[in-house]
């Protein structure tokens, strides 16, 4: 069992909403920053504040490319 467990726990976690998920999108863009140590890493309600900041920028530039929306903000 325990061998189990090691091997579960090195396995690669699917990420969810993936196939939705265009590549090169602000949403597939938002999706791998938080499987990232720099979301990981900090407390609780720091992950929180930045996933609210994130999920509303999402909302209304999710489905566009990263490219387009660099240059729109910039």
């Amino acid at each position: 069992m325990a061998d189990y467990h090691a091997a579960e726990a090195d396995a690669p976690r699917p990420q969810l909403g993936a196939s939705r998920t265009k590549p090169g999108t602000v949403s597939a863009a938002i999706a791998a920053y938080y499987i990232s140590v720099q979301y990981l890493n900090p407390a609780d309600s720091t992950r929180a504040v930045r996933r609210n900041i994130l999920e509303r920028f999402r909302a209304e530039h999710g489905d566009k490319r990263i490219s387009t929306t660099v240059a729109v903000l910039t």
